[in-house]
């Protein structure tokens, strides 16, 4: 059984609660993510084209590093660039120049310019 290891169905049942919990850690979203894109195929597509016009895949791999920048650095990333580039690359759109461009300005639509480039703000207009 791929998700438990070595671990035969007869043993699985007389594991208590906290052993599945353990198990679940072991688990990351990336894991999680990619096991839906396999039992569903056309979910790659929706992530790509849908009607929001958004990566949905970006969308969620930029919620998770924005929040982490966020609650850890107090919404300040210490290289924009960087940022971006660990985003694209965690979410595997870093190879398709194609749309890469529209990516990495989206991205930026969640920083503040000038000064303050490295700070992240969810204002739709900044504050001066």
């Amino acid at each position: 059984m791929k998700n438990y290891g070595n671990i035969s169905l007869l043993e699985l049942g007389k594991q208590d609660f906290d052993w599945f919990v353990r198990q679940a850690h072991r688990e990351t979203l990336q894991n999680i993510s990619e096991r839906f894109r396999e039992k569903f195929p056309q979910l790659r597509r929706l992530e790509a084209y849908n009607k929001l016009k958004i990566n949905l895949r970006l969308a969620i791999v930029l919620t998770e590093n924005l929040r982490h920048a966020i609650v850890h650095n107090k919404g300040i990333v210490s290289d924009k660039g960087e940022f971006i580039k660990k985003v694209l690359k965690d979410a595997s759109l870093h190879k398709n120049q194609k749309l890469l461009e529209r990516h990495v300005e989206f991205i930026k639509t969640f920083f503040r310019s000038g000064e303050h480039e490295n700070t992240i703000t969810f204002l739709k207009s900044q504050l001066t």
